[in-house]
């Protein structure tokens, strides 16, 4: 699950409203000292206004980027939260009220609560977006339908969030769409097809350990339904290799640990 990336354009407008702010507070103490102390609370009051209206990026960034990393490496208490912090602050801000409720779906699909998570997504005002936000939102979209079993139209909306993602996105977001697409395939049935884009998934997930454990599972799972035993015994190593504290780490360790068992039992029948 990210949280949104400042663009240049967020910079500009950031800067831009703490100039104004200052602005306004000398303003306001020339004409207070003037003509009398109540104007003074002009400067106050738009620096309050503006506050509501901007976020402090640095902290953003920074319980972002703590947040990220919690659930990459698998750390999910301290994920949901840091989730919750960064939730409870957006909802303060009234220039973006899609943010909060963007990742407080994530946050739920994170906790595998699909519905509730899928409900608030298909609810959300897209056209305020920016264009990384809008795929995000078709991509968590699409994963919770595939895990609710409405995976055809998981597909579907896996494949628009993978063409647009395709078409100028940045990297990691590409890899995370593509990952859901496959895996909706997977779901879906379609085992074969869904291998292409897992692997590439898997491919552009170096630095994102549990996001590539996540996509190495659904990978063996492809291979296992097309017959490829060692294949999907590979990704499964893989996925534990990467990250064996995540969700997905943890369901790879316990599959192999069946499939040894398995094997042990066959090995036991046989002689």
């Amino acid at each position: 699950m990210a949280g949104q990336r400042w663009n240049l354009r967020d910079v500009l407008l950031i800067c831009g409203a703490w100039a104004a702010m200052a602005l306004s507070f000398s303003a306001a103490a020339v004409i207070g000292f003037a003509r009398g102390w109540p104007l003074m609370c002009l400067g106050p009051a738009l620096g309050y206004f503006l506050w509501r209206k901007v976020p402090p990026v640095t902290w953003m960034t920074s319980v972002q980027h703590e947040f990220e990393q919690a659930a990459w490496f698998g750390d999910d208490s301290n994920a949901v939260k840091l989730a919750d912090e960064l939730m409870t602050e957006l909802r303060r801000w009234t220039h973006a009220p899609w943010m909060a409720n963007l990742l407080e779906a994530g946050c739920l699909a994170f906790q595998e609560r699909y519905q509730q998570a899928a409900d608030i997504l298909s609810q959300l005002n897209t056209a305020a977006m920016n264009e990384a936000s809008q795929i995000l939102t078709l991509n968590s979209l699409a994963w919770c339908k595939a895990h609710l079993g409405e995976t055809r139209e998981a597909v579907e909306i896996a494949r628009g969030a993978v063409r647009r993602a395709e078409a100028g996105a940045e990297a990691p977001l590409v890899g995370l769409c593509r990952g859901t697409l496959g895996t909706a395939l997977v779901l879906a049935g379609e085992a074969q097809e869904g291998i292409a884009p897992l692997e590439a998934a898997i491919q552009s997930n170096r630095g994102r350990p549990a996001q590539l454990a996540c996509h190495a599972y659904y990978l063996a799972m492809a291979n296992w339904n097309l017959g490829k035993m060692d294949e999907g015994q590979a990704s499964l190593e893989r996925a534990v290799t990467a990250a064996p504290t995540t969700r997905f780490g943890k369901l790879a360790v316990t599959s192999i640990r069946h499939i040894l068992k398995d094997q042990d039992e066959d090995a036991e029948t046989a002689a």
